[in-house]
């Protein structure tokens, strides 16, 4: 028995690929989120949820960016390990 519309699963399936989590469409659709899962199973995909291991991701990103201009800011100063630390002034 069908109870759910193919259009229908097909939208909660998009939401799922585009990172909604499994317990938010399912309270947004008012379907169980083992029936979300079954059909997760049938489609071969894999439940996307939002996790800490994601967001340290994101923020182990935005770490290394926030890094790269550091060092061009470094770079285009000349503060390299091999630049003197002491200039010869010549006053006239």
């Amino acid at each position: 028995m069908n109870k759910y519309s193919d259009e229908l699963k097909a939208t909660i399936l998009t939401e799922l690929n585009a990172k909604v989590p499994v317990l938010a469409l399912s309270k947004k659709y008012n379907i169980s989120r083992n029936t979300i899962y079954r059909w997760i199973h049938e489609k071969k995909l894999e439940p996307i949820e939002n996790t800490a291991k994601d967001k340290e991701i994101k923020r182990l990103k935005s770490r290394i960016e926030r890094l790269k201009e550091i060092i061009q800011i470094i770079k285009e100063a000349n503060c390299l390990s091999s630049a003197p630390l002491k200039r010869d002034i010549i006053r006239s």
